[in-house]
């Protein structure tokens, strides 16, 4: 509980002037010009005598001689600077993918709803390169906060009171750094360019879901095992991403990591490319190893092994015992030491059931369970995916853009995504080839499906009161796309007044936000 007992300058919790308010761990405080971070005592680490860690043991120091209990470096300044230090010398990426951290990192920093990189160009619109924001909050009239240098601009959107003048001058020098003038982060016809880095590793980039973030945390605490992994959930929502990372975080990042689709081959040539095949065992056929043989002292990813036929669920079964197995028409037995990580969309369980899919092979590779949500649970990371994609299709295609506009961003996040991240990055390949030179991917680029529903090729005549329906839905919704979801905005486009615009809103039953 935090309390101001009448002070001048009085006290603020996240940016907020308080008289008493409860504040939470993480919680940034001001107390006049003094700033400080309220961090949660462990209970563990009180309670321990001695610390053991490195093969060393030492006396646990007390909290008020442990030197992370320093406020000097908690304030919103330097932590963006020091984000901005780490991204741009830690991990190489595509300036967007950079910029993505940026926003991502200074949502947590700065008492903001919204932080938005923009990409400046002469004489038209700026372009959204990277946003991260708070789901839920309600759209505000002007950012509190911009700043510019060269080609780019920093929005920060923020109902606080507090001052965010103490920002301006930090987040320029990061604009600096990443402009024109530092030629390691742009190609010769202005856009960005892929900084060297190990192209072994797959990014993950960081997720604003803290159910997401959740689970890659407990994936990387399962890396460091050997026990197989089931990852479950919707098509195309990512799992052989995860599997990758698992890989990556694992002792066996250095061994080959080896996939393949259950359901991309018939019964007996997946039984072929699995287990491999000797020579003679047809005409012309020569001695190969399976994928398992070529995943030695790595990971062997099998996605969707629902659809694995029973026969080939046996064999594998032995594998995973330690038995072994033989090659299609071989004699010698072959061990290997390979991690196996499954994938499916199906409901296993239920296949387990019916007994489509062996129980005992289930509970095998089902040591670790981890389920990846569809993109529609976690549309927050929509604007990160969506220009870190757009970056990596402009350096396949040799082109330039400033970026993505705010209305084709807003048509992106309200779209339910039925096909999920692998969707998304086909959406955003191919409007990327719709572009012309140099202009920003707008809404106009996006396929009919994430524009709004179609007026015209209806089977049967519309009455005049349908006709008018279809054009109102289809107005409120390129206004809300184009005004980013501000209903202020909206009004104004429409011409309508508040109590007519919300009535509207309800009648066709499109979702809004309240404003003040």
């Amino acid at each position: 509980m935090i309390e101001d007992l009448d002070s001048k300058n009085g006290t603020y919790v996240s940016g907020r002037r308080v008289s008493r308010a409860v504040a939470a761990d993480g919680a940034l405080l001001r107390f006049g010009v003094v700033e400080a971070q309220l961090v949660a005592r462990s209970e563990v680490k009180d309670a321990l005598a001695v610390e053991v860690g490195g093969g060393q043991a030492s006396i646990a120091e007390t909290a008020d001689d442990a030197d992370d209990r320093s406020t000097a470096r908690v304030r919103a300044a330097d932590r963006v600077m020091a984000s901005a230090c780490e991204r741009l010398t830690g991990a190489g990426s595509h300036l967007s993918e950079i910029l993505g951290r940026l926003a991502a990192d200074w949502l947590q920093v700065i008492p903001a709803e919204r932080v938005e990189f923009l990409r400046l160009d002469a004489g038209e619109s700026p372009a959204v390169a990277a946003s991260a924001g708070v789901p839920g909050e309600p759209p505000l009239e002007a950012p509190a906060l911009r700043v510019e240098a060269h080609e780019l601009a920093v929005e920060i959107w923020s109902a606080s009171k507090s001052d965010l003048g103490t920002l301006r001058r930090p987040i320029e020098l990061c604009l600096l750094a990443l402009a024109t003038e530092d030629p390691s982060l742009r190609t010769d016809d202005g856009g960005p360019r892929a900084i060297e880095r190990d192209t072994g590793a797959s990014p993950v980039l960081p997720s604003l879901n803290p159910a997401f973030r959740e689970l890659y945390n407990r994936a990387a605490k399962v890396a460091r095992g050997e026990i197989p992994v089931l990852i479950v959930g919707p098509s195309g929502s990512g799992k052989e991403v995860l599997a990758h990372f698992i890989h990556e975080h694992s002792a066996r990042a250095t061994g080959p990591f080896v996939a393949i689709n259950c359901t991309a081959l018939p019964g007996e040539l997946l039984e072929v490319e699995l287990f491999g095949i000797e020579r003679g065992v047809a005409t012309g056929v020569e001695a190969r190893a399976g994928f398992i043989e070529k995943a030695e002292g790595g990971t062997l990813f099998l996605d969707e092994i629902g659809d694995m036929p029973a026969e080939t669920q046996a064999k594998l079964l032995r594998v995973l015992e330690g038995q072994g197995f033989y090659r299609v028409g071989g004699r010698g037995l072959i061990s290997v030491d390979v991690r196996i990580i499954a994938a499916t969309n199906r409901p296993i369980e239920a296949l387990v059931s019916d007994g489509s899919f062996r129980g005992d092979l289930y509970h095998r590779i089902a040591s670790f369970v981890a389920g990846v949500p569809a993109l529609s649970e976690h549309p927050e990371d929509i604007p990160t995916l969506a220009a870190r994609f757009f970056a990596e299709e402009q350096e396949k295609n040799r082109t330039a853009s400033p970026g993505i506009t705010r209305a084709a961003l807003a048509a992106m996040v309200d779209y339910r995504w039925p096909g999920n991240v692998r969707e998304l990055k086909n959406e955003v390949a191919r409007a990327a080839l719709m572009i012309e030179g140099n202009e920003p991917l707008g809404l106009e680029h996006l396929s009919s499906a994430l524009q709004g529903p179609e007026e015209t090729g209806t089977s049967a005549p519309l009455s005049l009161a349908e006709a008018v329906a279809q054009a109102e839905n289809r107005a409120f919704r390129v206004a809300l796309a184009a005004t980013d979801g501000d209903p202020g905005r909206a009004r104004d486009l429409l011409g309508i007044g508040k109590t007519s615009y919300y009535a509207k809103l309800k009648q066709l039953r499109i979702g809004g936000q309240e404003d003040g």
